[in-house]
Formats: C-alpha cells, sequence, structure tokens
C-alpha cells in the first residue's frame, strides 16, 4: 500500500509543475500576442484609403441608393429636385433645390448679356401628375449696352439712350410620368410628357426708343427684353430615357405676342450623354418657323450643352422617430 502511494505522490510530481509552467508561458504569449497584433491592425487600417474593392469606382462608405434618381427630370418638366441638389449648366437652366418642392435656377450662358434669376414651386403630385409654375426675373439692358459698345447697329442703334429694362415670365406647368419597375424600392421614371403655357413682359424704368431686335430666336422674345410689350406662349414636350447612359428631350414652343406677323414656332431636339454618372453632353438642334423681315420663314441651328450633376436622392424615413433625410 505504502509502495503504490509513493508511485502515485511522484507521478503528480512529476506532471503537475511542468502543465503549470506550459499555461502561464501560453497565457503570457497569447496576452502579448494580442497586445501586439491590435496595435499593429490600428496601424495598417490608419494607412489605407478608402478604396472600395468590390468596386473600385465607388467609395468606400457610399452606397449605390443614395446616388440621384432624378436626372430625367429636366428644367423643363413641373417637378423640383432634391434639397441641396441641383445641376450647372451652360445653356440650359442651372437649378438648385431650396426644399424639397421649390428650387431656385438661373441660365448661366445667358447672364452676361441677359441676367435671370427665377424660382420654380411644385405644387402637387397625384396619380403620376404634377404640377408646378415657374416665376423669373430678368433684364435686357446689359445685352443692349454690349451690342452698342461692339457697334452691333442691327441689334441697337448708336444715338440710342439704353433705359434700365426690368422683365419678368410667369409660367404654369403640368407633367405626367410613366414609370418601370425595376427594384423591390422604387419605380424609376422612362418617360415624362409636359404641357405648359406662360408669358413674359417687360418694362422700362425710364423713356424706351429701342427698337425690335430682327432674326430668328430673338424677334419673338423683343417685347420682353426691349420692355416695350408682352408675348405669350404654350408648349409640349418630351423626357425619354431612351438608354442608361442617354436621354432623349425635345418639344414645340408656339409663340404669340406683339412683334412682327404676331406668331412663331420653335422646336428643339437633343441628346443627353451621360459619360459619367454626374457629367453629360448634349447634343442636337434648334429650328424656328415665322415670317420675320430678317432671315427667311425658317432658321435651324445647333444646341449644345455641357451639365454637371450634384448632391443625393432623398433618403427614406430613418429610426424610430421619423427623421428624414435631405428632400
Amino acid at each position: 500500500m505504502s509502495r503504490l502511494l509513493s508511485i502515485v505522490i511522484f507521478s503528480l510530481g512529476l506532471f503537475l509543475p511542468g502543465n503549470h509552467v506550459n499555461a502561464q508561458k501560453k497565457q503570457k504569449t497569447n496576452k502579448g500576442t494580442s497586445k501586439r497584433e491590435i496595435e499593429k491592425r490600428l496601424e495598417e487600417s490608419a494607412k489605407k484609403d478608402d478604396t472600395n474593392y468590390f468596386n473600385p469606382l465607388q467609395p468606400m462608405g457610399v452606397r449605390q441608393n443614395n446616388l440621384r434618381d432624378d436626372l430625367l427630370w429636366s428644367s423643363e418638366t413641373a417637378n423640383t429636385g432634391y434639397e441641396k441638389s441641383g445641376n450647372i449648366s451652360l445653356t440650359t437652366p442651372s437649378r438648385y433645390g431650396l426644399k424639397g418642392d421649390l428650387e431656385l435656377y438661373s441660365t448661366l450662358g445667358y447672364d452676361y448679356w441677359v441676367p435671370n434669376v427665377g424660382i420654380k414651386k411644385r405644387w402637387s403630385v397625384f396619380d403620376g401628375w404634377f404640377i408646378g409654375s415657374k416665376h423669373m426675373l430678368f433684364s435686357g439692358t446689359p445685352g443692349f449696352n454690349w451690342a452698342q459698345n461692339q457697334g452691333h447697329n442691327d441689334i441697337v442703334d448708336q444715338d440710342v439712350e439704353i433705359p434700365y429694362i426690368l422683365s419678368m415670365r410667369n409660367e404654369f406647368l403640368a407633367s405626367y410620368v410613366f414609370v418601370t419597375k425595376v427594384t423591390c424600392t422604387k419605380p424609376k421614371p422612362w418617360l415624362i410628357l409636359t404641357g405648359a403655357i406662360g408669358g413674359d413682359y417687360g418694362h422700362a424704368i425710364v423713356g424706351n426708343s429701342l427698337r425690335e431686335v430682327e432674326g430668328h430666336f430673338l424677334t419673338n422674345r423683343s417685347p420682353a427684353t426691349t420692355g416695350s410689350s408682352w408675348v405669350a406662349f404654350a408648349k409640349i414636350r418630351a423626357d425619354w430615357q431612351a438608354l442608361n447612359f442617354l436621354a432623349v428631350r425635345g418639344g414645340v414652343t408656339y409663340f404669340y405676342g406683339d412683334f412682327t406677323n404676331n406668331d412663331a414656332i420653335e422646336h428643339r431636339l437633343y441628346g443627353e450623354l451621360f459619360a459619367f454618372p454626374y457629367l453629360s453632353f448634349s447634343g442636337g438642334y434648334m429650328m424656328s418657323f415665322a415670317n420675320y423681315k430678317r432671315g427667311g420663314g425658317f432658321q435651324i441651328i445647333p444646341f449644345v450643352d455641357l451639365t454637371l450633376y450634384f448632391g443625393r436622392k432623398r433618403q427614406r424615413e430613418e429610426g424610430l422617430w421619423g427623421k428624414k433625410g435631405p428632400k
């Protein structure tokens, strides 16, 4: 019995100390390795860029569904852009969303000759219909001063005193949108039809000896830009998403007012090519039909534009309290 007890004690003494030492070493090793590994990973993370290796064209953290989905809605439709979103264009209106249903716009390519600024308000949306209005102030005074200084006697005579002119435009629009279900969250518009009626009126603050500006695309706008009278117009327009990267846009406008032969028709058709998600190039033509004193009864000229879009689409309600993102 005593011999058996001696064997057990000897065995415990042989194995227990070694196991205890190994466990201590393992614990110390794990503790040291873990600390160094954490520091190393933090340093590596700080040095990394924001490249998204799943999609190199999209920064990490920016979801595809935050990209704007309203680019088919042009400035000539009744809808407005998202809050704090808009576009910068050369020959079509540049826009900025003040609120979800209110935007500021100006055609920058004309500002040097005809300074202009306006607002568009979306009043109602129901059953695919959008109702809105546009209200703009502009002045032809800088343009006439420029023409006189440059010696363009076909526009303004050299001995005429150019008054300060204030003009305004009021326009009411109705658009109907056709949509297709391409995702499980939101339908996507593929065709927008718009009708509009409106008018321009100009007034010279002090005396006015300016004559009508002759030529297509000018004569029918003379009553307002010269500050002498008024002109009314009616429009029909279509914006079609032909391809994912191509929008085809066009329309016809009828003018009636206090100018030579009293009426005119203009037609514009162009394609907007999205070379990048937020940058587009547009090209097409503009046609004018009217019996003016100058230019015959018909004229066609090229139309080009360059547009940079910015901002993100409106986000859905978030959180328990219904806090909303940009409209």
